[in-house]
């Protein structure tokens, strides 16, 4: 640790000139895996960044409240229709008008089977759009869905003309949005680039250029921040802290985040140890959450027995399960493994805070009762395939993000049988689940999300909740404005007074 700080304050040393103020440079573990509307999934980096070229009908205005966006109001017709009201004088980056036939084009886009994409499911409950007129348009949807408003706040508009020219391909390639930044490239592994959009409706931005850099190596993150070379530093470790807050030309922003790590078990193979409900309960038991939170996280998190203890329907007299080594062994025992087992343990490197970390330690803990889990540490391009694919390892670690206030998205993406990051299934919380995404009565929905949790933490299934993570990040002078959400939401539109 000493060398490693000797080493940031030389490198703080040679820190290069400033650069003009119109140029922000970002920097986060991952590359992103989609840069378009078509395709983005993970919220970091790809939604962050596509927040920034496309606009959604609605935004979140702060973590949990909803604001208007392209639409500038909505309400509900009934329980299976929505009516928007759409803003007037709004262009795509290539002149295109945005209008209700691009509401209604961007729905039949989502709902035509010649689309092969992992986001679809967030759109594909709207089952029609009706066109009022130019600007406004009623969503009928295919079923009673309660949290339809939050999903208008990932519905990224995309220009009718442009992709039936292009294709979805060529969009892909170049998508094109109604934001205040447009794409200019993207080069894997090395940056994506953004120009501002002197025609945004909201005003020409004041920061003219932004550039994403994926930097995996925290430290590498950090050293690139105090050098001069970055403007915006995310996921900084916590031990970097005190390092950086050494500059008085840096500032170190801080919020617990609504992420939570997650060990996501699969099914996929009946010769999993993990098909065993004894096996998940005795990895649950062998978990020490404040141990990993303190060693790992330096305290800046906190252990998890739900994503987001604000969120709709959260039980918050369910507790975090205690650390019980011996109950974790007497349980491997029933299981039929008295002497344990070896197992495979995928896990991102550079996606979230400390992610190899937290997934070495937690194999050092399962260790301890006798489950020797064998890690794979992976590029996130990786990981995710293998999690799409539903090819994972008995157990892999996430850290999931609740950016709705609400459990739909982990529901429908992570716990429903098929969904995108399932790997495997439970037939009876299947049909839970389904009821929680269509009853529209708030109390009715709230006692079964609380059913939900007390099925989950009987049954240890489909995923074990480990520990809420703190959002860290540091900042140069040009962004000491900036302040991090805990929906990680990242909004870098200024306009210019």
């Amino acid at each position: 640790m000493k060398r490693l700080m000797a080493a940031l304050a030389l490198t703080a040393l040679t820190a290069f000139a400033a650069r003009a103020q119109e140029r922000v440079v970002v920097a986060g573990g991952a590359d992103v895996t989609a840069m378009n509307q078509l395709d983005e999934i993970t919220i970091v980096p790809d939604r962050a960044l596509v927040d920034n070229i496309a606009d959604p009908l609605l935004r979140w205005a702060e973590p949990g409240k909803l604001g208007p966006g392209l639409a500038t109001s909505w309400k509900t017709v009934d329980p299976k229709t929505w009516e928007l009201d759409l803003r007037k004088g709004v262009k795509f980056h290539n002149g295109e008008t945005f209008d209700a036939k691009a509401v209604k084009f961007f729905y039949d886009t989502m709902n035509d089977p010649k689309l092969i994409s992992p986001t679809k499911t967030n759109h594909t409950w709207v089952e029609s759009v009706e066109i009022i007129d130019d600007y406004k348009v009623r969503l009928h949807s295919r079923r009673l869905y309660p949290a339809a408003a939050g999903q208008m706040a990932i519905a990224h508009m995309i220009p009718p003309d442009y992709v039936k020219q292009v294709g979805y391909d060529g969009f892909r390639q170049k998508p094109i949005g109604t934001g205040p930044y447009k794409f200019v490239e993207h080069v894997k592994d090395d940056h994506v680039t953004f120009a501002a959009n002197d025609q945004y409706w909201g005003g020409v931005p004041q920061i003219r250029t932004i550039i994403y850099r994926p930097i995996k190596e925290d430290a590498a993150r950090a050293a690139a921040l105090m050098a001069g070379e970055i403007d915006l530093a995310l996921d900084l470790p916590p031990e970097l802290v005190p390092v950086v807050q050494q500059r008085k030309d840096l500032k170190v922003k801080q919020v617990l985040s609504t992420r939570t790590f997650i060990m996501n078990f699969s099914k996929m193979d009946p010769k999993y140890p993990t098909n065993k409900r004894e096996v998940r309960e005795a990895i649950d038991y062998a978990i020490d959450r404040d141990a990993l939170n303190k060693a790992i996280l330096s305290g800046t998190g906190a252990p998890a027995a739900w994503l987001n203890p604000a969120m709709f329907g959260a039980n918050n007299a369910i507790k975090p399960r205690p650390f019980d080594p011996k109950k974790a062994k007497e349980l491997l025992a029933q299981a039929g493994y008295p002497n344990g087992f070896d197992i495979d343990f995928d896990i991102p490197q550079g996606r979230y805070l400390k992610d190899k970390e937290m997934g070495e330690a937690i194999a050092g803990q399962l260790a301890a009762v006798g489950i020797r889990a064998k890690t794979q540490v992976m590029e996130w391009g990786l990981f995710t395939k293998r999690q799409f694919s539903h090819q994972a390892s008995p157990i892999s670690l996430i850290a999931w993000v609740d950016s709705q206030a609400d459990t739909d998205s982990q529901n429908r993406l992570l716990m429903l049988s098929g969904s995108t990051w399932s790997q495997g299934g439970d037939k009876e919380l299947d049909v839970l689940l389904e009821k929680i995404a269509t009853e529209m009565d708030p109390e009715k929905r709230k006692a079964m999300i609380f059913e939900q949790q007390d099925y989950m933490r009987r049954e240890v299934y489909p995923i074990s909740y480990i520990a809420q993570l703190g959002l860290i990040c540091a900042v140069s002078a040009k962004l000491d404005w900036f302040e991090p959400r805990s929906d990680e939401k990242y909004f870098f539109f200024r306009p210019k007074s």
